[in-house]
């Protein structure tokens, strides 16, 4: 059960630097399996899905996952997701903020995502959501910009 907190996992290096999405492509395929995206999608009077952006309204359903691992971690998952399957049996863990490449619109890659989940998270979490909220608020390291936003983890139910 969520407690409610939001944590933040420092991806910050010695030197006080490091890309988001800094995780090897050994781990990502790994957690890419595990650790699916989802998004909320209501349903029109037709029964289309659709997606609601911004809210915390519609039901979840899992989406589609990029292939590659280019695309793991160059495809926006937040943008124009594709609803595959309604997730049954899941509950929220925890909330989590996180930090994604820097553009006019929020842009949340897979392996942006799962590099950030905290440790403690990592064996429970099978589906994240990325929280997006206009405007994002946004985070300026060194020379480099990221758009800081909130991703909600989850697990299995029981």
């Amino acid at each position: 059960m969520n407690d409610g907190l939001c944590f933040e996992k420092s991806w910050l290096n010695e030197s006080g630097f490091a890309w988001p999405a800094n995780i090897s492509n050994k781990e990502l395929k790994s957690l890419a399996k595990r650790i699916r995206p989802v998004a909320r999608f209501l349903k029109n009077e037709e029964n289309e899905l659709y997606e609601e952006e911004g809210g915390n309204i519609g039901d979840l359903y899992f989406v589609e996952t990029p292939k590659t691992l280019r695309d793991l971690r160059g495809i926006a998952v937040n943008w124009n997701p594709k609803p595959l399957e309604p997730t049954n049996n899941l509950m929220e863990l925890a909330t989590i903020l996180t930090y994604h490449t820097m553009g006019v619109l929020l842009k949340a890659s897979v392996a942006e995502v799962l590099s950030q989940i905290p440790e403690v998270y990592l064996d429970r979490a099978v589906a994240f959501e990325v929280v997006h909220k206009f405007p994002t608020p946004l985070v300026i390291i060194g020379m480099n910009s990221y758009h800081k936003t909130q991703t909600r983890l989850y697990g299995i139910k029981g």
